[in-house]
């Protein structure tokens, strides 16, 4: 029986997933990462316009600044790219489409399942390695024209 990812015990061993959950999973998790590198960037900018400093005036005196003002500006950063490998054997099958409290409906589904394979597999000359590889492509971009005109900067 597949495993319920969402009732997963933490650390539990993954053993028979179907692979449209894993590929959601990583669209979640790239979804997160930028949403965590989209709020840094704007608690930035809140920070910049907080921080002031004095700056001489043309009338002799000084005028009051903030960071934003000068040109300071924060930076955005982008995931562009984002690659899952995995290595696993793969099983299609047949199974009850269920409704949003787990009971079937009624109607059958086809899926794609990732598999482990365990130890025994190996007495019938079946081999399959287990090998994964996440990697993340993070561009900085320049902050959003919106908040560079609403502060009077200019593009960097």
């Amino acid at each position: 029986m597949p495993i319920d990812l969402s009732t997963a015990l933490d650390g539990e061993p993954l053993i028979d997933v179907r692979l449209s959950e894993i590929i959601e999973k990583l669209g979640v998790a790239v979804s997160t990462a930028q949403f965590s590198l989209d709020r840094l960037s704007v608690e930035m900018a809140a920070l910049l316009s907080e921080a002031t400093v004095e700056v001489p005036n043309d009338s002799g005196g000084t005028d009051t600044k903030s960071l934003l003002e000068l040109g300071f500006a924060p930076v955005f950063y982008a995931v562009e790219e984002t690659t899952l490998e995995v290595a696993l054997t793969l099983a299609l099958r047949v199974g009850d489409v269920l409704d949003s409290e787990g009971e079937p409906t009624g109607e059958r589904i086809t899926a794609l399942y990732g598999t482990l394979v365990n130890a025994e597999s190996r007495k019938f000359g079946f081999e399959a390695a287990l090998a994964g590889r996440l990697t993340a492509k993070v561009k900085a971009q320049a902050a959003p024209q919106a908040l560079l005109d609403q502060i009077g900067a200019t593009t960097p």
